[in-house]
């Protein structure tokens, strides 16, 4: 009998050992519960097709005078006459403020009186030297002292003549700074003085393109708030490369009998550079910039590949790609902060 109740024992263990391997070994299959598989992504594609392009970049300016100064003394003095309106058109050569001169006129009479009478004295002089009736050095001296006197007056003359502000040039008088009696400095402002016409447009462009603009190529621009397209004729560029901007300034210029284009203004110039005609665009859309540079996905059998591209210029819409995308790939265009190399997507639209 307790051979019997141990064998019953036995058995009880072998059994529980069995169901609790069984229901053990279903749980391992089983595992954990299963996340269900995340759905593909919809995105936008564009199939990338060679087309003509104008490469053009647009570009900060400035519209400058064609010349421009500020008028001041050249000599310290009180202000007698003032001859100019504020905003007169003048030509070259008007004069525009008096300084008192007074003492200097008074000192020109003095010099060209003293001038006459060695003038008569010369001459006499000479007249006796040719009857050797005095000697050369007698002559010399009184022909010294002719010389001297008619030096003193140049020199007054050029005195007097810094106590007149004229115009340089043909232009336009700005706002007045100073008032008849007003006792002046030399280089104390006047008034600016500017002509704008032909009317200058001032521009840098990057290095790279410095080949592509050549003297008298023509170029766009609008003024600020306008829409209006003007043209305007490179005339003039710098010899060398700014080394702190790496860029090349130039100059265009075009008529301005209206004074439409006022110094100062600022512009924005459009340049064409170049017409490529197998240039791949894509969406701007389609590019995240990462620290390694510009990147894109292309589509892949429902896989976004990611791949680092090299781009040209940029508009509004597009960039040039110039290396990285050949003709025929597609290339993802919507849900780039989305998408990760791993995730899976599936084309929604085709862009054309």
């Amino acid at each position: 009998m307790k051979t019997k109740y141990i064998l019953y024992a036995v058995i009880v263990i072998i059994i529980g050992y069995l169901a609790y391997t069984s229901l053990n070994g279903k749980k391992s299959v089983a595992g954990p519960t299963a996340s269900p598989p995340r759905a593909p992504i919809p995105v936008d594609v564009i199939v990338a097709t060679p087309a003509p392009f104008p490469e053009r970049i647009t570009i900060k300016g400035s519209i400058v005078a064609n010349e421009e100064v500020m008028l001041k003394s050249e000599v310290p003095g009180k202000v007698v006459q003032i001859f100019f309106n504020e905003g007169q058109r003048v030509r070259k050569g008007t004069l525009l403020v008096k300084m008192y001169d007074e003492d200097l006129q008074a000192g020109l009479a003095k010099a060209v009186i003293k001038e006459k009478n060695l003038s008569d004295k010369e001459l006499r002089q000479r007249t006796l030297l040719a009857k050797e009736s005095i000697s050369q050095q007698e002559y010399d001296d009184v022909s010294a002292d002719l010389g001297t006197a008619r030096a003193e007056i140049e020199q007054l003359k050029a005195q007097i003549s810094k106590t007149e502000v004229k115009a340089p040039f043909d232009g336009t008088l700005g706002l007045r700074k100073i008032s008849p009696g007003d006792v002046i400095n030399t280089g104390t402002e006047i008034a600016s003085l500017v002509n704008s016409d032909p009317a200058k447009v001032v521009f840098s462009i990057p290095e790279k393109y410095a080949a592509s603009l050549p003297l008298h190529s023509m170029v766009s621009f609008k003024m600020s708030g306008s829409v209006d397209v003007h043209q305007a004729r490179i005339f003039a560029r710098e010899p060398r490369i700014d080394e702190s901007t790496r860029s090349l300034q130039l100059k265009a210029q075009l008529p301005n009998p209206k004074g439409l284009f006022i110094p100062g203004s600022y512009v924005e110039v459009d340049l064409v550079l170049d017409a490529i005609q197998d240039a791949i665009l894509i969406p701007t859309d389609a590019i995240s910039l990462e620290a390694e540079g510009a990147r894109i996905y292309k589509y892949r059998s429902g896989l976004p590949i990611p791949e680092f591209i090299e781009t040209g210029t940029r508009t509004n819409t597009h960039i040039h790609v110039l290396k990285g995308v050949a003709p025929g790939d597609t290339i993802i265009t919507s849900g780039i902060l989305q998408i990760t190399p791993r995730s899976k997507v599936t084309i929604s639209k085709i862009l054309k």
